[in-house]
């Protein structure tokens, strides 16, 4: 009996330091798990095969066997060194000259959002090229889809990404609500009094409008509201009767977001029947906010940290840019997370939709290598049981 006690122990002994010094680099919690689970249901199949009124050396046999079986799938398919992650990194190794040169011909080729018919036709050959079927163009104007079909059964995992280019004078991201507001007044010509100026009225506007985020909105609540456009008047020495203004209001509360809109219109009441004048009020809605689904970034997260490295993912605090990629997490739930591109070495360092911007050219390789795995490892989580560990 003690022999037999001592060899169970000893296998898992052999295993615990693994499980215990090695979870930084293990995939998941999950597949952590289903180790655990199937090496204590090996275990228990040998001690309950091995009493002592069955001292089998062949059972110790097999029960050892099992233990190691069920262990080497994932110990094979969740350590860096996997053949799969070294597969998929020296894919990206090897698509490197060519991930640069794309990155390099889209960059020649710019085209604004709802023009990208070449790019479009250059995805959607890179595509077909690659075996992708039920590929489909013209989707929203230039969209392109195309289907990857794996050869087990398990889930379906969406991959999207912009292929739109930006005005070179353009420095923000598309808006959460874009604003359009149209001040009325009376012209005159040499006497202000016989008019209503619509460019004072617009003036107090803008002032009382920035009131709203600093004494009508919780402070803790994230809120931006920006007019950057204002046109009016026709002449030097004429009253001007209209004035037009653009902006943005941007914000992470849905809640926020609608009490603000209100609030809005209000002050603009106010403001323009103190002077005599009207307005108008009109918001384009925008993307909405960008929820990335807390389970599946807390399932995805270690698949990041083992392909860069631990050190290399950060965690930011949310930013105001809105991202029209909140459309598909109102579906279904998403994880949209950032590459980084900069290379302060290298004078690296200005942000997107600057006339400055570029990338380290070495980032695709890296994007290339995270993404892969990650939609990888997130198929097998996925995966009924009889196909993983293949």
């Amino acid at each position: 009996m003690i022999s037999r006690c001592l060899i169970a122990v000893l296998l898992l002994a052999s295993t615990a330091p693994f499980l215990m010094n090695n979870t930084h680099n293990l995939s998941n919690a999950e597949n952590i798990a289903q180790a655990a689970e199937a090496l204590l249901a090996s275990t228990a199949t040998f001690l309950k095969s091995n009493s002592p009124n069955s001292p089998d050396p062949e059972k110790i046999g097999q029960a050892t066997a099992a233990l190691l079986a069920s262990t080497a799938p994932f110990l094979k398919n969740n350590t860096p060194n996997s053949p799969r992650s070294e597969k998929i990194a020296q894919a990206a190794e090897a698509l490197r000259d060519k991930l640069i040169a794309q990155r390099r011909d889209f960059h020649m080729h710019p085209e604004l959002s709802n023009r990208e018919e070449r790019t479009a036709r250059v995805v959607a050959e890179k595509l077909k090229a690659l075996g992708l079927t039920d590929i489909k163009t013209g989707i929203a104007h230039h969209g392109v889809t195309a289907l990857l079909v794996g050869g087990k059964p398990g889930p379906v995992v969406a991959v999207r990404a912009d292929m739109d280019a930006l005005p070179i004078e353009e420095t923000i991201d598309v808006p959460y609500n874009r604003i359009h507001i149209t001040i009325r007044g009376k012209s005159s010509h040499a006497q202000p009094h016989a008019g209503i100026d619509a460019i004072v009225v617009a003036a107090e506007c803008i002032s009382a409008l920035q009131n709203i985020r600093s004494r009508r909105i919780d402070p803790q609540e994230p809120l931006v509201i920006s007019i950057g456009m204002i046109q009016g008047g026709t002449r030097n020495n004429i009253i001007a009767a209209e004035v037009k203004m653009e902006g943005t209001m941007r914000t992470l509360n849905e809640e926020v977001r609608t009490h603000t809109q209100s609030l809005m219109r209000e002050t603009l009441q106010n403001v323009t029947a103190a002077y005599g004048a009207t307005f108008e009020l009109e918001f384009e809605e925008g993307a909405a906010v960008t929820y990335n689904e807390p389970a599946l970034v807390e399932a995805t997260l270690p698949t990041i940290k083992r392909v860069v490295g631990e050190r290399n993912v950060l965690s930011i605090r949310p930013l105001m840019p809105a991202e029209d990629f909140s459309y598909f997490q109102k579906v279904v739930p998403g994880f949209y997370y950032f590459l980084g591109v900069a290379n302060r070495q290298r004078g690296i360092t200005a942000g997107w939709h600057t006339p400055e911007f570029d990338v380290d050219e070495e980032s695709l390789v890296v994007g290339v290598k995270v993404m892969s795995n990650v939609l990888v490892d997130y198929l097998q989580r996925h995966a009924p049981d009889s196909s993983r560990g293949r």
